[in-house]
């Protein structure tokens, strides 16, 4: 994980390089941000009975104007996020299946086109994202469980999931020229679960 923060942190320091660097030519302003918030994550799979959870991220950002009513926006974005699996212990069948929680750890570099609708008052945002992440964490007690429905996948294997994906982003932006509040959708367009084997193949 600490390999992925380095390059993660680079990647941020070369965004705001660039975006000072043009500053030059077309901004009008160059604003640097702290942001935090809440996240809800699902994995969306017909392979596995996946329940979405809570998480938080924080990062750093910059914003530089373009055009008239066109921003562009680079972020870095620390995150955990949690959802649950459900799985069965192969040890006893008598026991019930419980809800193994995974917990992701990302870093997300991301690029957004921000078309202002009210000056710095509101701004619609899309644009895309790359996210780096570690081996997903899971409490240890469960070491001998498997996903329920996909019993040659254990809850180990289901851990190994791709450490690099790319994303698409949009949301709104609403607030003042220093303040704002924003909601953000992200969407992966790669398959998260290609690493993991199944009998037919890799899950989808």
């Amino acid at each position: 994980m600490k390999k992925i923060l380095i390059i993660a942190i680079l990647g941020a320091f070369c965004t705001t390089t660039n975006a000072q660097n043009g500053r030059r030519a077309v901004e009008t302003y160059n604003y640097f941000g702290i942001s935090a918030g809440l996240t809800q994550f699902t994995i969306n799979t017909d392979e596995a009975n996946v329940t979405s959870g809570n998480g938080w991220n924080a990062g750093l950002s910059t914003r530089g104007s373009l055009r008239r009513n066109l921003d562009m926006v680079y972020f870095l974005h620390l995150s955990e996020s949690r959802f649950s699996v459900e799985a069965n212990d192969i040890s006893n069948v008598l026991q019930p299946n419980e809800q193994v929680e995974y917990k992701l750890l990302a870093a997300k570099l991301g690029l957004l086109a921000s078309y202002k609708i009210i000056g710095h008052n509101l701004s619609i945002e899309a644009g895309p994202m790359l996210q780096l992440s570690d081996k997903l964490k899971y409490d240890e007690g469960f070491e001998n469980f498997v996903v329920t429905g996909n019993e040659t996948v254990s809850i180990d294997d289901f851990a190994r999931t791709s450490n690099i994906n790319f994303h698409v982003a949009g949301g709104l932006t609403l607030g003042f020229k220093h303040f704002r509040v924003y909601g953000l959708y992200e969407y992966g367009l790669t398959n998260m679960l290609s690493k993991i084997d199944t009998e037919s193949g890799k899950l989808k």
